[in-house]
């Protein structure tokens, strides 16, 4: 790290002139912090009864639910591909599972036996 009197040197600026600089960003110097806000919603005092306390908790549940369902629709959108791959490999797999159990090929066609029943 270089000196004041160093990089007054390289730079060509008296010291005098660099210290007056530092001591205007000392009083420049702003710090911010944001924060976003989901939903902007009005401070509230507790419900008293009951009757209240069940009445926001079925609100806050129902909102929860609407919510989870938006983000599974979402979901279901970008991977509607994948699925579409899936069932189809699914269909496959369960076409030759059957077929070998009823003794089918899995293209439909009967098999035959390699070794014909002796007489």
């Amino acid at each position: 790290m270089l000196t004041i009197g160093e990089f007054s040197r390289l730079s060509r600026v008296s010291p005098r002139m660099l210290r007056h600089y530092d001591a205007l960003v000392d009083f420049a110097t702003v710090s911010v912090n944001l924060q976003e806000v989901y939903k902007l919603s009005s401070v509230e005092e507790a419900p008293d009864s009951f009757g209240a306390r069940m009445g926001s908790a079925f609100t806050a549940g129902w909102a929860a639910f609407a919510d989870g369902v938006e983000n599974l629709a979402v979901g279901l959108a970008y991977s509607w591909m994948w699925l579409l791959v899936l069932a189809v490999i699914a269909v496959v797999a369960i076409r030759v599972l059957r077929g070998k159990k009823r003794g089918f090929h899995w293209l439909g066609r009967k098999k035959t036996d390699d070794n014909p029943p002796q007489t």
